[in-house]
């Protein structure tokens, strides 16, 4: 299965052990990580958790997880996104996405996810997708939105990030809500 998967402007390409660096950068970027993490994320902790999605990637299709390199058509690495699986049984996953702050707001999130979506009940025969977004997340909520998924639940006080709770929203798309 060819996992390089593109877009009108970008190439969104599966991660190898020559993106740890790049990507242990942005993860632990303090901005990126400020709806995410209860602590900021380690250097160490930031690469274990991509080695740990390259051999999840191993069990695709039934299982595990993938992670892409966003790459502009210049080649520049801009973000990542990724596809976790939940649950196998009922094939339900989760994605996730982190771009460089200089990428905000120039649609290159929403391009990337939409053909990961694609991909996704395409490739995968994925069931169901879901994001868990930290209702503070003004720009990951408009996202959600603008991919036409389906806010499917609120939970008040689902996350402790630095002392504080915040409310996290429950947002999944159904490949039927696409047609």
């Amino acid at each position: 299965m060819d996992l390089t998967l593109c877009t009108k402007r970008l190439a969104l390409v599966a991660m190898t052990d020559q993106d740890i660096e790049f990507l242990t950068d942005l993860l632990t970027l303090p901005i990126v990580n400020r709806f995410e993490q209860k602590t900021q994320p380690s250097r160490e902790e930031a690469e274990e958790n991509c080695r740990s999605l390259l051999e999840k990637a191993k069990k695709i299709p039934e299982a595990g997880a993938l992670r892409w390199i966003v790459r502009t058509s210049e080649g520049d690495r801009i973000g990542q996104v990724q596809i976790t699986c939940n649950w196998e049984d009922t094939r339900e996953w989760e994605i996730g996405y982190t771009f460089l702050p200089q990428h905000w707001s120039q649609g290159y999130a929403t391009e990337a996810v939409e053909r990961l979506i694609r991909f996704a009940f395409e490739d995968l025969k994925v069931h169901k997708i879901v994001a868990l977004i930290n209702a503070e997340n003004k720009r990951s909520v408009a996202l959600a939105k603008r991919l036409k998924m389906v806010q499917e639940g609120f939970l008040r006080e689902a996350r402790l990030i630095a002392g504080v709770y915040y409310d996290e929203i429950v947002f999944a798309l159904l490949k039927t809500d696409l047609d």
